[in-house]
């Protein structure tokens, strides 16, 4: 009659799948956590442009800031540094005092306090691209740049 050894453990190989089934799980989590820091970042800029839109949409409600206000460039929120307007269109809504207005924003980490539209272009412009960089339009599609349109009926 022959013995068997009492010797218990894993083997090479079931060492190798354990090994494997936690690698795998692993870069599962790693992949959802990476996901969810660039989800809260897109939400910090989200929340930080739309107070900051409401504040300005108030600010020419009360008449503090030219309604009329568009200019070729992005001006730094004084609030929020690194947070940068553009005051793209504003339209008079027939013959009432009230207008339509469409503000950009984005997020720059820079100190200046102004931003060409040409700069915002050639800043995130990607391979493919056309030299002067992609449209204001194609950069909120990408989600650079977040557009707020608004109603403004004067209180003056």
């Amino acid at each position: 009659m022959m013995r068997q050894s009492s010797q218990s453990g894993f083997t090479l190989l079931e060492m190798l799948v354990a090994t494997f089934i936690f690698v795998i799980g692993f870069m599962s989590v790693y992949g959802l956590f990476l996901s969810g820091v660039k989800y809260r970042a897109e939400a910090d800029a989200i929340t930080r442009s739309s107070v900051a839109a409401s504040n300005i949409v108030n600010e020419m409600r009360l008449g503090i800031r030219p309604i009329a206000d568009t200019t070729n460039e992005f001006r730094s929120y004084r609030d929020q540094p690194g947070l940068f307007y553009h005051i793209y269109n504003t339209d008079q809504i027939g013959s009432t005092p009230a207008r339509k207005i469409s503000l950009y924003f984005v997020s720059i980490p820079i100190s200046s306090n102004t931003v060409t539209v040409a700069d915002v272009r050639r800043r995130f412009r990607r391979s493919g691209d056309p030299v002067d960089g992609p449209s204001l339009t194609e950069l909120v599609d990408r989600g650079v740049i977040i557009s707020y349109p608004a109603v403004i009926y004067p209180t003056n």
